[in-house]
């Protein structure tokens, strides 16, 4: 792939490979959590070796063989003691395109669908609601609560349409 291929790549993600996204957002997540010294820094590093291990049982791939001294390098310990970020995005650059061999066809990923139903958006005007909202406790309890104290002057001013102050 020429240099400007990748640098669109890089900028756009346009293409639609969607393990080698992954792998480009698993690589910066462990670089960044190295640099903020976060605990994720552990669970990056496990799975990155585990896609290596993986990487390494396709050995009989053309593309895997050029490029195994990098995956072997990847699941040493020196690898990790170094933390080099540098190592870490030629990691990157170079596998990215090699992780869509670990997905094997029928074990892809297929999309999440849903279809939500909202009862309220799908009332209709002049259609009965349902039982769970039926109001008519409530507003017997309302008008038993006004009628017994109908001679408060909140309750006055509310039944002759006259705006409430703060004291009220």
């Amino acid at each position: 792939m020429p240099w400007f291929m990748k640098l669109r790549r890089w900028y756009f993600m346009a293409d639609s490979d969607e393990p080698a996204k992954r792998f480009d957002n698993l690589i910066y997540g462990l670089m960044l959590s190295q640099i903020e010294a976060l605990q994720t820094y552990n669970t990056a590093k496990r799975q990155l070796c585990g896609l290596m291990n993986e990487l390494e049982k396709k050995i009989t791939i053309p593309q895997i063989q050029t490029r195994l001294p990098l995956i072997q390098t990847v699941t040493t310990d020196e690898f990790w003691a170094a933390g080099d970020l540098l190592a870490f995005e030629k990691v990157r650059q170079e596998l990215c395109e090699l992780i869509k061999f670990i997905i094997e066809e029928g074990q892809e990923k297929s999309p999440v669908i849903t279809s939500l139903y909202d009862p309220i958006l799908n009332r209709n005007e002049g259609l009965v609601m349902e039982a769970a909202y039926d109001y008519g406790d409530y507003k017997m309890k309302v008008n038993c609560d006004v009628n017994d104290h109908q001679d408060t002057l909140a309750i006055q001013k509310l039944r002759k349409n006259i705006s409430l102050s703060q004291m009220d």
